[in-house]
């Protein structure tokens, strides 16, 4: 009984510490309530209405920047794969669970998508000024639209690290302890019900298409910057623009790195805001938070289970410090509270020797807490879930191209099912006992639906167009044959090599 009284005190001390050292202004509290939950709940019901919309969206000129990319962002990441093959960037499970991580926001973005469109069309053709047709041209309205662009998301994404609901929409981009080009992928599923709101004002002044080109820029910009194989470039650049070296900041878990350099495209807002921070010393990259899991679903809403433990953690005697920390409390508050140790890194080693040299990051071999390296026990369970893998991320590739000419019933049905593809598979990196019945229910369902689609006779229920007069539709929908022998062939892999798969588990 003594000792349950003392830690109880302990943590109660603990917890007072932590309440002293945090905000407890009423404006604080306002601003993130109102601010940070009036975009969710108007998001959902936009999401909502938004099918009511979608003419509205078919005609909004919406460029593909994103979609049209992913063939090259695979052939970037080979030829860094390639340049780095001795340095060791990559790992095979964590590249495959950044992939699992695009194509899981990718999958779910069919559906929240409209979120960042209906708004801004409805605000611009509601309330917004026409500017002259030659002004609607000039080089001048494009960069401040730029600039603009970047400034929603400079605050959009401070907002995303410092306060809990919008940080666990966003930590799964920083979940991977691996800092590469796949790493650019890993993107949050619900990150939008978030964003779109930060950009709403621009739609009094900017036309849509202008704001959605920009929009998608300033993401796809940031991709070539997940990288340690540049170093700096030259300071006029490094002064204005984000740079690898800014954004390898920007991943570190180090202490003196955490919630700097928010840039999308500039780094100026950085400077001008005072979140700025120089690379300095060796990065550790991922969160303070140890995950060991490659479970998609897990890394997705992980932050969600951290958030009722500090909640679980806050006396129960203290009812409003328990709703700040679902109200206007940030990841910091989290940590501290739950006594979560941040790893700070070892003395920088590097392998030159010339000291009259720069220190090159890329040089520096991290020595702190061990990487979660958990994968396949054998080769043929490996070989296995690359092919696996590989097939649900094509297919989901597939699904993005033709997607608008598919039924809403349909796309649900289909989503629905290459998600089940992460999951299962991301079980054989994590050795799960489950992985084989739910991998063969999957195959199992595959052949179904298949066989479904291919055979039924109603096919509005699937395709808004016609299959007979739309060729991209008709060679999409050929393929579905190819679905019934693949599942075989998987499920005859499994059986012709079940002890492997079986020994293939942690209990």
């Amino acid at each position: 009984g003594k000792t349950t009284n003392a830690r109880g005190m302990t943590d109660r001390n603990h917890f007072e510490a932590v309440e002293l050292s945090h905000c407890h202004s009423i404006e604080r509290l306002v601003l993130y309530s109102i601010f940070g939950y009036f975009p969710v709940i108007l998001g959902v019901l936009t999401l909502l209405l938004s099918r009511n919309f979608q003419n509205d969206i078919d005609e909004a000129e919406m460029p593909h920047l994103i979609t049209n990319s992913i063939p090259f962002f695979f052939i970037l990441m080979a030829i860094e794969s390639l340049f780095s093959y001795k340095k060791k960037y990559y790992r095979l499970n964590d590249t495959l669970s950044s992939l699992f991580m695009g194509t899981f926001q990718q999958l779910v973005g069919i559906f929240v998508k409209s979120l960042g469109i209906v708004p801004y069309l409805y605000l611009y053709r509601t309330y917004g000024y026409r500017l002259p047709s030659e002004f609607e041209r000039s080089w001048l309205l494009w960069i401040a639209m730029f600039f603009f662009v970047d400034l929603g998301y400079y605050w959009f994404h401070r907002f995303a690290h410092e306060w809990n609901p919008f940080w666990a929409a966003h930590v799964v981009h920083h979940s991977s302890e691996e800092y590469n080009l796949s790493t650019a992928l890993r993107q949050g599923a619900l990150q939008t019900l978030s964003s779109w709101i930060f950009y709403l004002p621009f739609a009094v002044i900017f036309p849509p298409a202008l704001y959605f080109w920009h929009s998608q820029f300033n993401t796809l910009y940031q991709f070539w910057i997940h990288t340690r194989l540049i170093y700096k470039f030259p300071p006029l650049i490094e002064y204005i623009f984000n740079t690898p070296s800014h954004h390898r900041v920007h991943h570190g878990r180090n202490p003196l790195y955490i919630d700097k350099n928010y840039g999308g495209t500039l780094i100026i807002f950085d400077r001008f805001f005072g979140t700025y921070q120089e690379e300095e010393e060796e990065v550790n990259y991922g969160i303070t938070f140890e995950l060991n899991s490659w479970n998609p679903f897990y890394l997705q809403f992980h932050h969600w289970q951290e958030m009722y433990q500090t909640y679980k953690k806050v006396p129960s005697d203290h009812l409003l410090a328990k709703a700040r920390v679902f109200l206007d409390r940030g990841p910091d508050y989290n940590y501290k509270l739950l006594k979560t140790q941040i790893i700070t890194a070892d003395p920088l080693q590097t392998k030159q020797t010339d000291p009259q040299k720069k220190e090159d990051p890329s040089l520096i071999a991290p020595r702190d807490r061990q990487k979660y390296d958990m994968g396949p026990s054998s080769s043929t369970v490996v070989c296995y879930s690359v092919f696996q893998s590989f097939t649900v991320i094509f297919a989901s590739f597939l699904l993005l191209l033709v997607v608008n000419r598919l039924s809403f019933p349909a796309q649900v049905v289909i989503v629905l099912v290459l998600l089940w593809g992460l999951y299962s598979i991301s079980l054989f990196f994590d050795r799960h006992p489950w992985a084989i019945p739910l991998e063969v229910a999957r195959l199992l369902t595959l052949v179904l639906l298949s066989l479904s689609i291919t055979c039924i006779d109603s096919p509005e229920l699937v395709y808004h167009n016609e299959v007979s007069t739309d060729q991209r539709l008709a060679t999409i929908h050929s393929l579905w044959k190819f679905i019934v022998p693949i599942s075989f062939v998987s499920l005859s892999w499994i059986v012709v090599f079940y002890p492997q798969f079986r020994s293939n588990k942690i209990e």
